[in-house]
């Protein structure tokens, strides 16, 4: 016998045994937290954050040339609260803040950019 059970936000569901019990739609968003890479590698201990209301997960990526958006010389990622997109140029060094929230670790520094849109 193939039983289905449906979950919803929220509300209490009974089991087999008729024990009434509430369901969480809380998610859990995970996100790297490093305070330094050096050539896509932690220089420190990586850590994980775990993303409260209001925050989400933030990479911010540094590269002169040949390196790249995808392959940055230097970065750092963290947990953000009200995190904002920011692009911006000083002398030959490109600077990227990105942040995500679709899936846990996006902020991974050795995901491609194009990948987030």
């Amino acid at each position: 016998m193939h039983l289905a059970f449906r979950h919803y936000a929220g509300l209490p569901l009974r089991n087999l045994a008729g024990c009434t019990c509430q369901y969480s739609s809380t998610l859990v968003l995970k996100c790297e937290e490093c305070s330094s890479y050096l050539h896509k590698q932690c220089k420190h201990k990586m850590n994980v954050c775990i993303a409260e209301d209001g925050e989400s997960c933030m990479i911010i990526r540094t590269w002169s040339p040949p390196n790249n958006v995808n392959n940055p010389t230097s970065g750092s990622s963290r947990c953000q609260k009200n995190c904002t997109i920011d692009e911006y140029e000083y002398s030959d060094t490109a600077v990227l803040t990105t942040c995500c929230d679709k899936y846990d670790f996006c902020n991974d520094i050795n995901v491609p950019v194009d990948e987030w849109y």
